[in-house]
């Protein structure tokens, strides 16, 4: 299977999408934000032995609020 069509999706639709092709699926969030973020997305996702996935987690701030609202 490819994972970097994982990269980027949010952390709930990848590993449900492992997990219904069969995967277990363990997750590490990779960052600690000082901000509020609004969005976890896989940002790696490796195999760690048969049909083990790692999910490498990420915090995004997606909806981001400028001076007339959000952009």
């Amino acid at each position: 299977m490819d994972f970097s069509k994982f990269i980027g999706l949010p952390v709930a639709v990848a590993q449900k999408e492992l997990e219904n092709s069969g995967y277990s699926v363990n997750n590490v969030k990779n960052s600690l934000p000082k901000i509020s973020t609004d969005a976890e997305l896989v940002v790696s996702a490796k195999m760690l032995g048969e049909k083990q996935v790692l999910l490498i987690v990420g915090d995004f701030l997606i909806n981001v609020e400028g001076k007339d609202g959000l952009v």
